[in-house]
């Protein structure tokens, strides 16, 4: 129950969040190497294993590119360290 409310927050921010959001993104470099806390990597991870089942090729790879804009704007850190809400 607490997964699929979890996922239809995530496809909620998807569907809002503009690309050049990327003023939102905050992050301490000193923080993410003692981050016990879930990547971004890992949260792609767990995005496509639930929302990816019957879905096309082109979900994974629009999701998949995505993530990498993120990343190349911060490197893969920790959740918690990536939105300043």
């Amino acid at each position: 129950m607490a997964a699929k409310m979890l996922s239809g927050k995530l496809d909620e921010y998807w569907t809002r969040s503009p690309v050049t959001a990327a003023h939102l993104l905050i992050g301490d470099d000193s923080l993410v190497t003692n981050s016990t806390l879930p990547t971004i990597d890992d949260a792609l991870e767990v995005y496509l294993r639930t929302k990816g089942s019957n879905r096309s090729k082109l979900f994974f790879s629009h999701t998949t590119r995505t993530i990498s804009y993120l990343k190349d704007c911060l490197g893969c850190r920790a959740l918690f360290l990536t939105v300043n809400c």
